[in-house]
């Protein structure tokens, strides 16, 4: 395949998936992708101070010269997560029998999957990992029990969750809450008018309300109840655990993409099966600056 033609196809997964991560609970995260360093084609680094130094503010000084503030963070390396998608294989029988630009769907396809594993890498990295590190940071609901145990969300643990912010100093604008589907449902049955004042039933757009932004995912981690620890990426759910929704800072929270490569080998060097295979391999993070700024509510049970 042409280089030009593998370029037009990695800037249409490019494009795919930043389209996808600017409609989602990631909409307005510092991009940093500018200080990604490249190392090779197995890794890309960003290095930690360029987002951790928070000078002091000096209000009405009269004393010269100013101060000069020493920046206590190593130079530290942070590596972005590498992605692979599978590879794809379209063989050129498919390709004359296809009415339409079956290479071209298939590379928007391998730029949905990437933008789907970053949300849920990056929901997962956004989670708390337990009270034990960050004391406060995880709030069990505290609703009427369903069937299965699981305990409701309501508005006073919304409130709960804002006095800790409160008590953390985390400014007031910029709180972000993503609720699970389980608290979004758990609103929606509320009494109506008040579920009203929440939601467009329409539309199901959600609301500001308690100063949060509010938007709903529906992949966010998983904690064991019992001890309010967070599930490890991609353990399946047991007996025990259940779905949180997140709450946190927006302008504490970083994001940043490493190179994306389309991978493909030609039908034409494949006289065996006569099949073009393709994949593609990108890298990408996003982090919270810090680990006060996270917050986690999973259901209680």
């Amino acid at each position: 395949m042409p280089s030009v033609q593998k370029q037009i196809f990695e800037k249409v997964v490019v494009t795919k998936f930043d389209n996808r991560m600017n409609d989602s609970f990631l909409q307005g995260i510092e991009d940093l992708s500018r200080h990604v360093v490249q190392v090779d084609e197995e890794a890309a680094v960003i290095n930690r101070t360029h987002f951790t130094l928070e000078p002091g503010v000096l209000i009405n000084n009269t004393t010269y010269p100013i101060p000069e503030e020493a920046v206590t963070d190593a130079n530290i390396p942070i590596s972005l997560d590498k992605y692979d998608t599978k590879n794809t294989g379209i063989s050129d029988d498919e390709l004359y029998a296809v009415t339409y630009d079956k290479v071209g769907e298939t590379t928007k396809a391998h730029g949905k999957s990437l933008a789907h594993a970053h949300l849920t890498k990056a929901a997962h990295a956004l989670g708390p990992q337990s009270n034990a590190i960050v004391p406060g940071s995880i709030i069990a609901t505290t609703g009427t029990a369903d069937a299965s145990g699981r305990k409701a969300l309501t508005k006073a643990d919304l409130i709960a969750v804002r006095r800790a912010m409160d008590k953390k100093k985390i400014p007031q604008a910029g709180r972000r809450l993503v609720l699970c589907p389980d608290h979004y449902n758990d609103i929606l049955e509320w009494d109506e008018k008040f579920a009203d004042q929440w939601a467009n039933r329409r539309t199901g757009e959600i609301f500001q309300k308690y100063g949060f932004e509010i938007v709903m995912y529906e992949d966010t981690p998983f904690y064991t109840v019992a001890t309010l620890v967070k599930k490890s990426y991609g353990a399946v759910p047991a007996v025990g655990d259940e779905q949180a929704s997140l709450i946190f800072y927006v302008p504490r929270i970083v994001k940043a993409k490493g190179w994306t490569k389309m991978y493909v080998s030609a039908s034409k060097d494949d006289p065996e099966r006569r099949k073009t295979l393709m994949g593609f391999r990108n890298f990408f993070i996003c982090m919270p600056q810090l680990t006060d700024a996270i917050f986690a509510m999973p259901s209680g049970r």
